[in-house]
């Protein structure tokens, strides 16, 4: 089926019924506020494996065994070996400028000084 505005030119196969009414919708209406419009596909893979057989896992593991023996065991020394790879770490359980959630990042590291500041500015 033609489109006037998808960016092939044609309504893609395979779009439910919600998708297929809405490019429609813009082909008909879209005037000059939708110069154009394209379906990205949605293409998903969910595999099992464990850290054996899986880097990736074996990775992910270990970055999160650190982060709870920080939490868990006040042990520094883990995160700061994953440090130079982690992008951030969102607190949850702790408060920053009553705001629930503290960030640690590359300016901002999580280590047990910072930990005991949020503590003591929470009266902990």
């Amino acid at each position: 089926m033609a489109s006037k505005l998808n960016v092939y030119r044609v309504i893609p196969p395979g779009l439910n019924t919600w998708e297929r009414e809405f490019g429609e919708y813009l082909d008909g209406h879209g005037g000059d506020t939708v110069l154009w419009w394209h379906r990205n596909p949605c293409v998903a893979e969910v595999r099992a494996g464990t850290p054996l057989t899986e880097p990736c896992l074996q990775a992910a593991d270990y970055f999160l065994w650190a982060v709870q023996r920080f939490y868990e065991r006040s042990e520094e020394r883990y995160v700061e070996l994953i440090w130079p790879q982690v992008g951030e770490i969102y607190d949850l359980d702790m408060t920053e400028n009553n705001r629930r959630g503290v960030f640690y990042r590359k300016d901002k590291p999580l280590n047990l000084a910072a930990r005991q500041a949020q503590k003591r500015s929470r009266g902990i």
